[in-house]
């Protein structure tokens, strides 16, 4: 079913080539009225669109994590289009609020505390495909933590289909931050932090994770040793900056359980460079579980494309709080990035 999209700038914008695009990097509202999620639900989905008016080539989308929201790939989007770390700049970095975050409404026939990555996913293949049908074509998937984990269940749901990334929207290249993991990789050590003390019902919404603004930088931005990384918000500036959001129950548990099934082998020759980013000082993950999980998706077990960022800064949230860190430790994805935004742009013009 067609949609409609409404959008604070002009939609000629979203779509112009490279060319366009000079200044500063600016940022843009989409709005997705009634994305399917599952028969009989539907949700308002939005997308904050960072745009960069400089010198430039194709598209990044971008998956936002457990209790965050589009606004946390601000940093991120920035590091992207500075002029001292990458050869080769994006246009654009559209980041999807997934249903229920930031700017994204409700969903329409469930529950928000019902919401499953199912869903999530459904979101992300829905946006995928409106964005294509209005000539914005995505060069780079990326995502972080449970957005990770989405870019595989949805890679996994178009394998299933006879497709895949690459084949249904030009995806060259899927770079996945701190991912979370799938039902396949149950090794390593599983994140010993208690959400309970954050789990809310409300009869309107359902049974959900409410973290607390004042808690927020603690769970995503201290390191191994409990201090909290450089560049990391203050809980107002997370208030200020919309970076928080509830967590549907659904959703969390799946995340936590590892029962996201995706096949061995999905980024193996399936047209979509797979990279993916360890942080050490992540008391939520652990390299076992990480090397695992690169040697299930991919058929090259030398861990060719997983990347480590060393340091005390490289926490959960190193995209937000030192993106540029980040890209200098990815020297050997650079030159992947360039080549799967320049290849979109190329086989379509935008």
């Amino acid at each position: 079913m067609k949609h409609s999209i409404i959008a604070i700038s002009l939609l000629g914008a979203v779509a112009a080539p490279a060319a366009a695009f000079y200044s500063s990097p600016v940022a843009d509202d989409l709005w997705f009225p009634s994305i399917e999620l599952r028969p009989g639900v539907t949700a308002d989905v939005h997308v904050h669109l960072f745009q960069n008016r400089g010198r430039c080539v194709g598209t990044v989308f971008a998956v936002h994590g457990v209790a965050h929201t589009a606004a946390t790939w601000e940093p991120f989007a920035q590091a992207l289009f500075a002029g001292d770390v990458l050869p080769i700049k994006p246009c654009r970095v559209a980041a999807i609020d997934l249903p229920g975050h930031g700017l994204s409404g409700l969903p329409s026939g469930m529950l928000f505390g019902e919401l499953s990555l199912y869903d999530y996913s459904s979101a992300i293949i829905g946006v995928l495909q409106e964005l294509r049908e209005r000539g914005v074509r995505v060069g780079i998937i990326v995502g972080h933590s449970m957005g990770g984990l989405l870019v595989q269940t949805v890679q996994e749901r178009l394998l299933a289909q006879g497709s895949s990334l690459r084949a249904a929207f030009g995806i060259g290249g899927a770079l996945l931050l701190a991912s979370a993991l799938p039902s396949a990789v149950q090794v390593g050590q599983p994140s010993d932090i208690d959400l309970t003390p954050f789990i809310v019902e409300q009869p309107a919404l359902g049974v959900f994770l409410a973290v607390p603004d004042a808690i927020w930088p603690q769970a995503y931005f201290i390191n191994t040793v409990g201090a909290l990384a450089d560049g990391a918000p203050s809980p107002a500036e997370v208030a200020a900056r919309g970076y928080n959001s509830f967590e549907p129950i659904a959703a969390l548990f799946e995340v936590v359980d590892r029962t996201a099934y995706v096949r061995a082998r999905a980024f193996c020759d399936k047209g979509t460079h797979l990279t993916l980013v360890f942080n050490e000082s992540d008391p939520h993950q652990d390299p076992v579980s990480q090397e695992a999980l690169f040697e299930h998706l991919t058929c090259r077990p030398s861990l060719a494309r997983m990347v480590t960022m060393t340091g005390p800064n490289a926490v959960h949230d190193a995209h937000v709080a030192v993106p540029k860190d980040l890209l200098r430790a990815l020297t050997r994805w650079q030159r992947r990035f360039a080549r799967a935004l320049s290849a979109n742009v190329r086989a379509t013009g935008h």
